[in-house]
C-alpha cells in the first residue's frame, strides 16, 4: 500500500528539502506568469464588452484568445515543465537544479518545447470545453428530474447535492475523467522531459502506453491515491478532536493558550495537507519511471520512439 508514494520519498532521500524550495521558487515565476497571462486575456474580455459593436466585441475576444493561448504555449507551460523535472530528478536520486525551471527556453529546445505546448493548451481548452458542456448537460438533466431543486450556481442555499443522485454519479463518473486527463497531460511532461525532439505525436502515443498499457496499473495508483487521501482526512479529523478536546479542558481565562493551539492547528494543517500534495504527485513520477522501466528495460530515455 502506498508504494508508489512511499518509494519517491525513500528515492529523493536527502533531496526533498531542495526541491521544495525549487517549487516554492518557481512557483513565484508560474504564478507571475500565470497572472500577466489572465490580465491580457481578461482585459481583452473587458474591452470587448465595454463595446457594443458586434463585429468588433468578437475580434477583441478573439484577440484576447489568441493572447491567451500564445502566453500559454510560450511561457507558462515551459516553466511547468521545467518545475516537473525538479520532482522527476528527485525520484530518480538526482539532486534537481533551479537552472533547470529555464531549460525548455534554450535554443535547441525551445522549438520543440513551443510546439508540444502548443498542442497541450489546445487538447486542453478543448478538453475543457467538452467537460464544461456535459456539467451544463448534468445540470440540465438533474434540474428536470428534480425540478424542485436550486441550481448549485443560485445564490439560494435550497440546493443540496447528496439529495439529488444524479448530480452525486455523473459528477464523480466527469472528476474521474478530469483527473485521469490531468494525468496523461502531465505523463506527457514527463516524456518530453526525457525525449524533447521526439514528434508531439509520438510523446502523446507514449504518455497513454506509459499509463494504460504499463506493468503497474493506473488503478492501483488512483486507489493508492484515494486511500492516501482518507487517510487524510482521518487524520485532519483527529486532530481536530484532540485539539478540541484539549481547548475545552482550558480555563477560560487562558486566552494565550487558546490562541496559541489555534496556531498551531493551522501551521499543521498547511504542513500536512502540502506534505500530502508533495507526496501524491511524488507517486506520479514513480508510478511513470516503474512503468518507463518496465517498457523500456533498457532504462534509457533514447530508447524510447
Amino acid at each position: 500500500m502506498f508504494k508508489f508514494q512511499f518509494d519517491y520519498l525513500k528515492n529523493g532521500k536527502g533531496n526533498h528539502i531542495k526541491t521544495i524550495v525549487l517549487l516554492v521558487l518557481s512557483s513565484i515565476f508560474i504564478g507571475t506568469s500565470l497572472n500577466i497571462s489572465a490580465f491580457l486575456f481578461l482585459g481583452s474580455i473587458l474591452t470587448s464588452t465595454a463595446i457594443s459593436h458586434p463585429i468588433v466585441t468578437s475580434i477583441l475576444g478573439l484577440i484576447g484568445l489568441i493572447v491567451l493561448f500564445f502566453a500559454l504555449s510560450l511561457i507558462v507551460l515551459p516553466l511547468i515543465i521545467g518545475a516537473t523535472k525538479f520532482c522527476k530528478d528527485t525520484d530518480m536520486g538526482v539532486r534537481p537544479q533551479f537552472v533547470d525551471l529555464f531549460m525548455f527556453f534554450k535554443k535547441s529546445l525551445f522549438k520543440t518545447t513551443f510546439k508540444y505546448s502548443s498542442a497541450m493548451v489546445a487538447i486542453s481548452m478543448i478538453a475543457f470545453f467538452i467537460f464544461s458542456t456535459i456539467l451544463v448537460l448534468i445540470l440540465k438533466v438533474s434540474s428536470t428530474i428534480y425540478p424542485e431543486q436550486v441550481s448549485p450556481f443560485s445564490a439560494s442555499a435550497e440546493f443540496n447535492i447528496e439529495d439529488n443522485p444524479i448530480n452525486i454519479i455523473a459528477l464523480s463518473i466527469l472528476f474521474i475523467c478530469y483527473y485521469l486527463f490531468s494525468l496523461y497531460i502531465s505523463t506527457g511532461f514527463l516524456v518530453h522531459i526525457d525525449k524533447p525532439l521526439l514528434s508531439t505525436k509520438n510523446k502523446l502515443s507514449i504518455s497513454w502506453k506509459l499509463l494504460f498499457k504499463g506493468k503497474h496499473s493506473l488503478w492501483k495508483l488512483l486507489f493508492n491515491n484515494l486511500l492516501f487521501i482518507i487517510a487524510y482526512i482521518v487524520f485532519i479529523f483527529v486532530l481536530a478532536m484532540v485539539l478540541m478536546k484539549i481547548e475545552m479542558s482550558l480555563p477560560v481565562t487562558q486566552e494565550a493558550l487558546y490562541i496559541t493551539i489555534y496556531i498551531l492547528g493551522v501551521i499543521i494543517y498547511i504542513v500536512s495537507i502540502f506534505f500530502v500534495s508533495y507526496t501524491l504527485n511524488g507517486g506520479i513520477y514513480n508510478f511513470y519511471h516503474k512503468n518507463k522501466n518496465a517498457l523500456y528495460p533498457s532504462n534509457n530515455s533514447e530508447t524510447i520512439e
